[in-house]
């Protein structure tokens, strides 16, 4: 049955109005020669401060319901977030401030630093602007920078997103796992700049969740198959195998240098490309999965994670190892954890195929805190 559903928006001491409260009657009345209306609850109207001519959203859920919600300052467009730097304040402890407003939703952005911008301010807010989506500095004055999202209202498809960001996070893996077979893969930068790319599609994904979840439309159709929840499990799990994959590099590009036996290599390459697989296959799935299929990814990972936990004893128990330096012995250790980390949080991107609501209408589902969020770190 359609019914009308009026939002409170994000103020939880209303004075009337509970889930529970009793359906209220009202007819349509003609408001001109074609269109229909009904009138609001003048509580509600007065506590938004509504007038005629205020501007007031609506949305047709999935279920015939419409709602109806005033734009209040979390909702409209155009948030701020305002910082003042003030010493001794830390580089990274800037950027964490603006990610923080970032991934919470702020379309504009103000760094004030009294005495004038350094050197070092200027260069948070490039940085900042390189490494996420849509923010661009705007005007850069003495004392005050301003950076805002100057894409307006064309929010990059969420799916295509994904897509991409897994096919960035198979290659950086694919290239890890070549690392202890003494193949040049790059240097340091080249691993941190193809590690951020990862970051920046993820942190756009994780904010548009956040404001899904803050009741604004997504203006993405390809984002309520999931929703909010869904992409931003997505999203998190992704850029966490973006980190292992590095670590994989750094670690094997070390191992390669050392002596590893042959059949040591060997397992360990192979195991490495079941979990490349694994992850392909999830991220095949994610596009159009069942959930018959997403329980038999997860029974998968379950069963490459029993072949991880064999393999990790078969190399290092006296009985069968060899001897072998204490620092080899550690990075296969490592390498072998962060393989094994890769497939966790594979299972966790099945799950979101799992968890799809049926005909792919997004529920409601759980809401995951949201804390002042850091920069993610990288290989943990």
């Amino acid at each position: 049955m359609a019914s009308l559903e009026i939002r409170r928006g994000n103020d939880p001491a209303l004075p009337f109005g509970s889930p529970n409260d009793p359906w209220s009657d009202r007819s349509l009345q003609r408001m001109g020669p074609v269109s229909l209306g009904v009138s609001l609850p003048r509580a509600w109207v007065d506590h938004h401060r509504l007038r005629v001519g205020s501007p007031v959203q609506l949305r047709i859920a999935t279920d015939g319901t419409l709602r109806l919600r005033a734009r209040s300052r979390a909702s409209t467009p155009g948030r701020r977030l305002e910082v003042t730097v003030a010493a001794p304040l830390r580089p990274e402890h800037l950027f964490r401030r603006l990610l923080g407003g970032y991934l919470a939703g702020a379309t504009e952005f103000e760094i004030r630093e009294s005495g004038g911008l350094s050197g070092a301010t200027r260069s948070v807010a490039r940085s900042f602007a390189r490494r996420t989506i849509q923010p661009e500095i705007v005007s850069e004055e003495r004392t005050l920078l301003r950076l805002q999202d100057v894409t307006g209202s064309s929010p990059i498809p969420l799916a295509r997103l994904a897509s991409r960001m897994g096919q960035v996070v198979l290659e950086l893996h694919r290239d890890a796992g070549q690392s202890w077979l003494q193949l040049k893969v790059g240097e340091q930068t080249e691993w941190e700049t193809r590690d951020d790319d990862v970051d920046r599609q993820a942190w756009y994904i994780e904010r548009s969740a956040v404001r899904m979840l803050d009741g604004e439309p997504p203006g993405d159709p390809s984002a309520t198959g999931i929703g909010a929840l869904g992409w931003w499990t997505v999203a998190r799990s992704m850029e966490r195998i973006a980190d292992h994959a590095v670590r994989i590099g750094e670690v094997g590009q070390r191992l390669g240098e050392s002596v590893v036996p042959g059949r040591y290599r060997t397992s360990l390459e192979q195991f490495h490309g079941q979990a490349l697989d694994y992850l392909s296959a999830v991220l095949d799935e994610l596009r159009e999965g069942s959930a018959a299929q997403a329980n038999e990814l997860l029974d998968t990972g379950e069963a490459l994670r029993s072949v991880g936990r064999a393999l990790s004893e078969r190399l290092f128990t006296a009985v069968h190892a060899p001897a072998m330096p204490a620092s080899t012995s550690i990075g296969l250790a490592q390498i072998l954890e962060s393989i094994d980390r890769t497939i966790a949080y594979t299972q966790d991107v099945a799950q979101v195929i799992l968890d799809r609501p049926a005909g792919g209408a997004s529920g409601p589902g759980p809401i995951p805190a949201r804390p002042s969020r850091a920069p993610l770190t990288r290989h943990t």
